[in-house]
């Protein structure tokens, strides 16, 4: 589950095109939950660039 603070990687298996629009890594700054029960997060990149995305394109890193 993929909450404020986490690191995160954007994943798009459809699209390489959009998938290098993206500075990985990027830190979740905000989480908003929609009344479907999905949600979507505020990410700031690496390049500094701040977006909304859904979490189906977000991977949690994780700690080795």
């Amino acid at each position: 589950m993929i909450t404020k603070g986490d690191l995160v990687n954007f994943v798009c298996t459809w699209s390489a095109h959009a998938q290098k629009r993206y500075a990985n890594p990027g830190i979740v700054l905000e989480k908003h939950m929609e009344t479907n029960g999905k949600g979507h997060f505020h990410v700031m990149w690496a390049d500094k660039k701040i977006t909304s995305e859904h979490q189906c394109y977000l991977e949690l890193i994780k700690n080795k």
